[in-house]
């Protein structure tokens, strides 16, 4: 039993970061097209949406470390920041 919950613990951390890391991503993303634009490319529903999650997620970690102990919500890697940016691209007719 002492198992399964140490593998619990471990995979509720793990799915908080990657939650945050994914998210950090999008808004890297959105950032890059802003610098391009101008101009914010997210609706003002997404940005919401996007403001929200990250008030979520960071509550959630807080709640999630007097679980499962400390640990830091780290920056996403360039691997995932390009998952994104490949995920917004329209496909080509």
């Amino acid at each position: 039993m002492d198992e399964l919950v140490v593998h619990h613990k471990e995979r509720l951390r793990d799915c908080v970061g990657e939650a945050w890391r994914l998210l950090q991503s999008i808004e890297e993303v959105a950032s890059e097209a802003a610098r391009a634009f101008g101009e914010d490319p997210a609706l003002p529903e997404l940005r919401h949406v996007l403001d929200h999650s990250r008030e979520r997620l960071e509550e959630m970690a807080g709640r999630t470390k007097d679980f499962v102990g400390l640990f830091e919500l780290a920056e996403p890697g360039e691997d995932e920041v390009d998952l994104v940016r490949r995920a917004g691209r329209l496909p080509q007719p």
